[in-house]
Protein backbone atom coordinates (compact mmCIF):
# COMPACT_ATOMS: atom_id res chain seq x y z
CA UNK A 1 0.00 0.00 0.00
CA UNK A 2 1.16 3.83 -0.37
CA UNK A 3 2.81 4.55 3.18
CA UNK A 4 1.58 8.28 3.89
CA UNK A 5 3.93 9.09 6.61
CA UNK A 6 3.78 12.26 8.70
CA UNK A 7 4.65 15.15 6.58
CA UNK A 8 4.59 19.09 7.32
CA UNK A 9 3.20 22.35 5.93
CA UNK A 10 1.60 22.69 2.77
CA UNK A 11 1.85 26.05 1.88
CA UNK A 12 0.35 26.41 -1.48
CA UNK A 13 -2.31 24.10 -1.21
CA UNK A 14 -5.71 26.67 -1.28
CA UNK A 15 -8.57 26.82 -3.45
CA UNK A 16 -8.12 28.40 -6.97
CA UNK A 17 -11.77 28.78 -7.89
CA UNK A 18 -14.91 28.68 -5.85
CA UNK A 19 -17.79 26.80 -7.13
CA UNK A 20 -20.19 28.14 -9.81
CA UNK A 21 -23.94 28.44 -9.40
CA UNK A 22 -24.41 24.69 -10.00
CA UNK A 23 -25.72 23.82 -13.56
CA UNK A 24 -28.92 22.20 -12.08
CA UNK A 25 -31.34 24.76 -9.55
CA UNK A 26 -31.49 22.77 -6.12
CA UNK A 27 -34.58 22.15 -4.78
CA UNK A 28 -37.17 24.29 -4.50
CA UNK A 29 -36.78 26.62 -1.36
CA UNK A 30 -33.17 25.85 -0.96
CA UNK A 31 -30.69 28.77 -1.21
CA UNK A 32 -27.54 28.82 -3.03
CA UNK A 33 -25.47 28.28 0.18
CA UNK A 34 -27.42 25.53 1.72
CA UNK A 35 -27.10 23.22 -1.81
CA UNK A 36 -23.09 23.89 -1.19
CA UNK A 37 -22.62 23.45 2.42
CA UNK A 38 -25.08 20.01 2.14
CA UNK A 39 -26.65 17.29 0.28
CA UNK A 40 -28.49 19.12 -2.56
CA UNK A 41 -25.51 19.30 -4.15
CA UNK A 42 -24.26 16.12 -4.91
CA UNK A 43 -27.52 14.91 -5.58
CA UNK A 44 -28.23 18.19 -8.31
CA UNK A 45 -25.91 16.45 -10.95
CA UNK A 46 -26.55 13.55 -13.17
CA UNK A 47 -22.74 12.96 -12.90
CA UNK A 48 -19.61 14.17 -11.16
CA UNK A 49 -16.13 13.71 -12.24
CA UNK A 50 -12.96 14.40 -10.97
CA UNK A 51 -9.65 15.01 -12.69
CA UNK A 52 -5.96 15.29 -11.24
CA UNK A 53 -3.79 16.92 -13.87
CA UNK A 54 -0.13 17.18 -12.04
CA UNK A 55 -1.08 20.31 -10.65
CA UNK A 56 -4.97 20.22 -9.45
CA UNK A 57 -7.56 18.86 -8.62
CA UNK A 58 -10.63 19.46 -10.98
CA UNK A 59 -14.20 18.79 -9.84
CA UNK A 60 -16.77 18.17 -13.18
CA UNK A 61 -20.63 18.33 -12.56
CA UNK A 62 -22.40 17.10 -15.83
CA UNK A 63 -19.61 18.03 -17.75
CA UNK A 64 -18.93 21.58 -16.48
CA UNK A 65 -15.77 23.15 -14.24
CA UNK A 66 -17.33 23.04 -10.59
CA UNK A 67 -14.01 23.13 -8.30
CA UNK A 68 -10.55 23.48 -9.06
CA UNK A 69 -7.96 23.10 -6.04
CA UNK A 70 -4.44 22.42 -5.95
CA UNK A 71 -3.09 18.86 -5.70
CA UNK A 72 0.05 16.55 -4.95
CA UNK A 73 0.82 13.19 -5.58
CA UNK A 74 4.80 11.76 -4.68
CA UNK A 75 7.11 12.76 -2.33
CA UNK A 76 9.13 15.80 -2.33
CA UNK A 77 12.33 14.45 -1.80
CA UNK A 78 15.94 13.71 -3.11
CA UNK A 79 16.11 11.61 -5.69
CA UNK A 80 17.97 8.08 -5.22
CA UNK A 81 20.80 7.48 -7.38
CA UNK A 82 19.32 4.65 -9.33
CA UNK A 83 15.95 6.39 -10.27
CA UNK A 84 17.67 9.69 -11.66
CA UNK A 85 20.15 7.39 -13.80
CA UNK A 86 16.83 5.40 -14.74
CA UNK A 87 14.97 8.01 -16.06
CA UNK A 88 17.50 10.55 -17.15
CA UNK A 89 16.11 13.15 -14.48
CA UNK A 90 17.75 15.94 -12.84
CA UNK A 91 19.13 14.83 -9.49
CA UNK A 92 19.73 18.52 -8.23
CA UNK A 93 16.26 20.04 -9.31
CA UNK A 94 13.78 16.70 -9.87
CA UNK A 95 11.72 15.07 -6.59
CA UNK A 96 9.09 12.88 -7.14
CA UNK A 97 6.22 15.06 -6.62
CA UNK A 98 4.03 15.08 -9.47
CA UNK A 99 6.40 13.82 -12.21
CA UNK A 100 4.98 10.58 -14.11
CA UNK A 101 8.11 9.58 -14.98
CA UNK A 102 8.76 8.05 -11.84
CA UNK A 103 5.12 6.90 -11.21
CA UNK A 104 6.42 3.03 -11.22
CA UNK A 105 8.24 3.32 -8.00
CA UNK A 106 5.90 2.38 -5.13
CA UNK A 107 6.13 4.53 -2.30
CA UNK A 108 8.05 7.40 -3.76
CA UNK A 109 6.73 8.18 -7.54
CA UNK A 110 3.28 9.75 -7.71
CA UNK A 111 -0.15 8.17 -8.16
CA UNK A 112 -0.09 5.87 -11.74
CA UNK A 113 -1.79 7.58 -14.46
CA UNK A 114 -5.34 5.96 -15.71
CA UNK A 115 -9.02 5.92 -14.31
CA UNK A 116 -10.01 5.31 -10.39
CA UNK A 117 -13.32 5.08 -8.92
CA UNK A 118 -14.68 6.12 -5.14
CA UNK A 119 -17.79 5.76 -3.72
CA UNK A 120 -19.11 8.92 -1.24
CA UNK A 121 -20.26 6.61 1.45
CA UNK A 122 -16.73 5.49 1.73
CA UNK A 123 -15.28 8.79 2.65
CA UNK A 124 -13.94 8.97 6.52
CA UNK A 125 -13.99 11.87 8.06
CA UNK A 126 -11.81 12.84 10.91
CA UNK A 127 -12.06 15.36 13.88
CA UNK A 128 -9.51 17.24 15.84
CA UNK A 129 -8.35 14.96 17.74
CA UNK A 130 -7.98 11.99 15.61
CA UNK A 131 -5.60 14.00 13.31
CA UNK A 132 -3.70 14.76 16.02
CA UNK A 133 -3.46 11.24 17.29
CA UNK A 134 -3.06 10.30 13.68
CA UNK A 135 -0.13 12.90 13.00
CA UNK A 136 1.60 12.17 16.15
CA UNK A 137 1.44 8.67 15.45
CA UNK A 138 3.72 9.36 11.84
CA UNK A 139 5.83 11.78 13.46
CA UNK A 140 6.77 8.94 15.83
CA UNK A 141 6.76 6.03 14.04
CA UNK A 142 3.43 4.51 15.41
CA UNK A 143 2.57 2.47 12.18
CA UNK A 144 -1.14 2.33 12.76
CA UNK A 145 -3.60 3.92 15.21
CA UNK A 146 -6.54 2.93 16.16
CA UNK A 147 -9.43 5.70 15.27
CA UNK A 148 -12.66 5.38 15.04
CA UNK A 149 -12.56 1.82 16.59
CA UNK A 150 -10.44 0.61 13.81
CA UNK A 151 -6.80 0.62 12.87
CA UNK A 152 -5.80 2.94 10.82
CA UNK A 153 -1.80 3.71 9.34
CA UNK A 154 -0.42 6.58 10.84
CA UNK A 155 0.61 9.85 9.29
CA UNK A 156 -0.96 13.06 7.68
CA UNK A 157 -4.66 12.59 6.47
CA UNK A 158 -5.98 15.51 7.37
CA UNK A 159 -9.21 15.71 7.70
CA UNK A 160 -10.47 12.98 5.40
CA UNK A 161 -9.72 10.63 3.17
CA UNK A 162 -11.13 7.94 1.01
CA UNK A 163 -9.54 4.97 -1.26
CA UNK A 164 -9.45 4.84 -4.66
CA UNK A 165 -9.76 1.98 -6.76
CA UNK A 166 -8.57 1.30 -10.58
CA UNK A 167 -10.45 1.17 -13.20
CA UNK A 168 -9.21 -0.89 -15.76
CA UNK A 169 -5.47 -0.82 -16.11
CA UNK A 170 -2.86 2.08 -15.50
CA UNK A 171 -0.31 3.35 -17.41
CA UNK A 172 3.15 2.24 -16.91
CA UNK A 173 5.86 4.96 -16.52
CA UNK A 174 9.60 4.68 -17.87
CA UNK A 175 10.70 1.89 -15.33
CA UNK A 176 9.38 0.29 -12.32
CA UNK A 177 5.92 -1.41 -12.18
CA UNK A 178 2.63 0.06 -11.60
CA UNK A 179 0.74 -3.09 -11.22
CA UNK A 180 2.95 -3.88 -8.02
CA UNK A 181 1.43 -0.15 -6.29
CA UNK A 182 -1.76 -0.24 -4.24
CA UNK A 183 -3.53 2.04 -1.18
CA UNK A 184 -4.47 4.73 -2.96
CA UNK A 185 -6.32 7.67 -1.39
CA UNK A 186 -7.65 11.25 -1.88
CA UNK A 187 -7.27 12.49 1.39
CA UNK A 188 -6.21 15.90 2.95
CA UNK A 189 -3.55 16.64 4.95
CA UNK A 190 -0.86 19.79 6.25
CA UNK A 191 1.80 19.30 4.18
CA UNK A 192 2.62 19.17 -0.06
CA UNK A 193 3.10 15.63 -1.36
CA UNK A 194 2.33 12.01 -0.59
CA UNK A 195 3.56 8.48 -0.87
CA UNK A 196 1.29 7.71 -3.93
CA UNK A 197 -1.68 9.23 -3.30
CA UNK A 198 -3.75 12.09 -3.94
CA UNK A 199 -3.19 15.11 -1.38
CA UNK A 200 -5.45 18.10 -1.66
CA UNK A 201 -4.56 19.96 1.40
CA UNK A 202 -6.79 21.67 3.42
CA UNK A 203 -9.94 21.50 0.53
CA UNK A 204 -10.83 17.82 1.18
CA UNK A 205 -14.11 18.74 3.55
CA UNK A 206 -15.46 20.86 0.71
CA UNK A 207 -14.96 18.39 -1.79
CA UNK A 208 -16.55 16.07 0.51
CA UNK A 209 -19.24 18.17 1.14
CA UNK A 210 -19.60 18.50 -2.50
CA UNK A 211 -20.39 15.02 -3.37
CA UNK A 212 -22.34 13.96 -0.34
CA UNK A 213 -25.33 12.19 -0.96
CA UNK A 214 -24.12 11.69 -4.73
CA UNK A 215 -25.68 7.82 -5.15
CA UNK A 216 -23.19 6.48 -8.18
CA UNK A 217 -19.11 6.29 -7.76
CA UNK A 218 -17.04 8.77 -8.64
CA UNK A 219 -14.65 8.95 -11.67
CA UNK A 220 -11.17 10.50 -10.94
CA UNK A 221 -9.23 10.38 -13.99
CA UNK A 222 -5.30 10.58 -13.47
CA UNK A 223 -3.08 12.94 -16.37
CA UNK A 224 -0.19 14.64 -16.27
CA UNK A 225 -0.66 17.56 -18.50
CA UNK A 226 2.27 19.93 -16.47
CA UNK A 227 5.46 19.79 -15.58
CA UNK A 228 6.84 18.95 -12.31
CA UNK A 229 7.20 21.66 -9.77
CA UNK A 230 10.80 22.52 -8.90
CA UNK A 231 10.66 21.96 -5.14
CA UNK A 232 10.78 24.80 -2.57
CA UNK A 233 13.28 25.04 0.78
CA UNK A 234 10.48 24.25 3.16
CA UNK A 235 8.37 22.01 0.85
CA UNK A 236 11.86 20.32 0.71
CA UNK A 237 12.17 20.15 4.55
CA UNK A 238 8.97 18.35 5.18
CA UNK A 239 9.67 15.65 2.91
CA UNK A 240 12.74 15.59 4.32
CA UNK A 241 11.36 15.58 7.70
CA UNK A 242 8.71 13.14 6.61
CA UNK A 243 10.59 10.14 5.10
CA UNK A 244 13.93 10.73 6.05
CA UNK A 245 15.37 11.84 2.62
CA UNK A 246 18.27 13.87 3.64
CA UNK A 247 21.67 13.47 1.68
CA UNK A 248 24.69 14.24 4.24
CA UNK A 249 27.69 15.62 2.30
CA UNK A 250 31.05 16.52 2.97
CA UNK A 251 34.00 18.11 1.06
CA UNK A 252 36.31 20.53 0.44
CA UNK A 253 36.30 24.49 -1.09
CA UNK A 254 38.79 26.71 -2.35
CA UNK A 255 38.07 30.75 -2.77
CA UNK A 256 39.83 34.19 -4.26
CA UNK A 257 38.48 37.04 -3.36
CA UNK A 258 39.20 40.50 -1.57
CA UNK A 259 38.45 42.21 1.35
CA UNK A 260 38.32 45.29 2.60
CA UNK A 261 39.20 47.23 5.93
CA UNK A 262 40.98 50.38 8.10
CA UNK A 263 44.41 48.34 6.88
CA UNK A 264 42.87 49.46 3.33
CA UNK A 265 41.95 46.74 0.64
CA UNK A 266 44.12 42.91 0.55
CA UNK A 267 43.56 40.11 -2.11
CA UNK A 268 43.21 36.95 0.09
CA UNK A 269 42.44 33.06 -0.71
CA UNK A 270 40.37 30.92 1.61
CA UNK A 271 40.39 27.38 1.79
CA UNK A 272 37.52 25.29 3.88
CA UNK A 273 35.74 22.14 4.58
CA UNK A 274 32.23 21.79 4.94
CA UNK A 275 29.56 19.30 6.25
CA UNK A 276 26.46 19.59 4.18
CA UNK A 277 22.68 18.12 5.22
CA UNK A 278 21.20 18.87 1.23
CA UNK A 279 17.54 18.24 1.21
CA UNK A 280 14.80 19.07 -1.98
CA UNK A 281 15.12 22.83 -2.41
CA UNK A 282 17.52 23.71 0.45
CA UNK A 283 20.47 22.65 2.74
CA UNK A 284 22.24 23.10 6.42
CA UNK A 285 25.66 23.75 6.56
CA UNK A 286 28.18 23.99 8.87
CA UNK A 287 32.61 23.92 8.35
CA UNK A 288 35.47 25.59 8.99
CA UNK A 289 37.86 27.81 6.87
CA UNK A 290 41.48 29.47 6.39
CA UNK A 291 42.13 32.98 4.87
CA UNK A 292 45.24 34.15 4.05
CA UNK A 293 46.68 37.10 2.50
CA UNK A 294 48.21 37.28 -0.99
CA UNK A 295 50.83 40.12 -0.23
CA UNK A 296 51.99 40.53 3.60
CA UNK A 297 51.25 37.66 5.14
CA UNK A 298 52.31 38.62 8.54
CA UNK A 299 48.96 41.09 8.12
CA UNK A 300 46.51 37.93 9.43
CA UNK A 301 45.77 34.48 9.04
CA UNK A 302 42.49 33.94 9.94
CA UNK A 303 40.66 30.95 11.44
CA UNK A 304 37.08 30.95 11.03
CA UNK A 305 33.82 28.12 12.07
CA UNK A 306 30.35 29.24 10.25
CA UNK A 307 27.31 27.44 9.04
CA UNK A 308 24.11 29.12 6.93
CA UNK A 309 21.05 28.13 5.28
CA UNK A 310 20.87 27.37 1.58
CA UNK A 311 17.73 28.32 -0.34
CA UNK A 312 16.47 27.71 -3.55
CA UNK A 313 15.57 30.74 -5.83
CA UNK A 314 15.44 29.22 -9.43
CA UNK A 315 16.24 25.44 -9.96
CA UNK A 316 20.24 25.26 -9.69
CA UNK A 317 20.54 28.68 -8.18
CA UNK A 318 20.65 28.92 -4.31
CA UNK A 319 20.41 31.99 -2.43
CA UNK A 320 22.44 31.78 0.97
CA UNK A 321 22.77 33.23 4.65
CA UNK A 322 25.68 32.47 6.34
CA UNK A 323 26.92 33.48 10.07
CA UNK A 324 30.25 32.58 12.04
CA UNK A 325 33.17 33.50 14.02
CA UNK A 326 36.87 34.47 12.90
CA UNK A 327 40.22 34.59 14.94
CA UNK A 328 43.02 36.38 13.62
CA UNK A 329 45.91 33.92 14.29
CA UNK A 330 48.85 36.49 13.62
CA UNK A 331 49.42 39.99 12.77
CA UNK A 332 50.47 42.99 14.70
CA UNK A 333 46.89 43.80 15.98
CA UNK A 334 45.47 40.02 15.77
CA UNK A 335 40.99 40.62 16.15
CA UNK A 336 37.95 38.13 16.06
CA UNK A 337 34.35 38.02 16.28
CA UNK A 338 31.69 37.35 14.71
CA UNK A 339 30.50 37.42 10.92
CA UNK A 340 27.73 37.70 9.00
CA UNK A 341 26.41 37.66 5.52
CA UNK A 342 24.95 36.05 2.66
CA UNK A 343 25.76 35.32 -1.24
CA UNK A 344 24.28 32.28 -4.43
CA UNK A 345 25.40 29.01 -4.74
CA UNK A 346 25.47 27.61 -8.37
CA UNK A 347 24.54 23.54 -7.72
CA UNK A 348 26.36 21.32 -10.68
CA UNK A 349 26.22 18.48 -8.23
CA UNK A 350 29.24 17.49 -7.42
CA UNK A 351 30.67 20.86 -7.58
CA UNK A 352 28.99 24.16 -6.94
CA UNK A 353 30.09 27.58 -7.35
CA UNK A 354 29.68 30.19 -4.97
CA UNK A 355 29.89 33.62 -4.27
CA UNK A 356 29.38 35.03 -0.58
CA UNK A 357 29.84 39.07 0.67
CA UNK A 358 29.94 38.95 4.23
CA UNK A 359 30.99 41.37 7.53
CA UNK A 360 32.94 40.26 10.03
CA UNK A 361 33.31 41.55 13.22
CA UNK A 362 29.38 43.58 12.01
CA UNK A 363 29.10 45.15 15.40
CA UNK A 364 32.48 46.62 16.05
CA UNK A 365 32.94 50.07 15.54
CA UNK A 366 33.76 51.20 11.59
CA UNK A 367 37.14 50.68 11.77
CA UNK A 368 37.54 47.59 13.14
CA UNK A 369 34.68 45.93 10.10
CA UNK A 370 35.80 43.99 7.85
CA UNK A 371 33.77 43.37 4.50
CA UNK A 372 35.19 40.06 2.47
CA UNK A 373 33.94 38.88 -1.55
CA UNK A 374 34.73 35.79 -2.65
CA UNK A 375 34.53 33.49 -5.06
CA UNK A 376 34.82 29.63 -4.33
CA UNK A 377 34.62 26.47 -5.65
CA UNK A 378 33.15 23.95 -3.60
CA UNK A 379 33.69 20.06 -4.64
CA UNK A 380 31.14 17.63 -2.25
CA UNK A 381 31.40 13.76 -1.50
Amino acid sequence: MSDDRFTLMSPGQTRKASPPVPAKTPPAGASRERALGNAFLGKAYTTISMEFDGTDLIVYGDGAEVLRTSAQSGRPVVLREEDAKATGANPVTDTYMNDKRFVGVKDYGPIPEGAYTFRPSGIERYDFGERMKLQLGGVFGAGDVTVQGRKIHAGDWGTGRVALTPNGPLRQGPFGDVSKRDGFYLHGGLLAGSSGCIDVGGDFDEIAELVQGYPKPVTVTVRYRNVPPVVGVFTGASGALAYGRAQLQHGPSVGLGAEFGAGGPRALASAGYDLVLQWAGGALRAGVRLDVPFTDQSAFVRAGVGGGLDFRLFRPLYGRLVGGYSWDLGGPDPRQGPELGGGLRLDLGRTRWEALYQVLRPAAEQDQQVHQALLKLGFRF
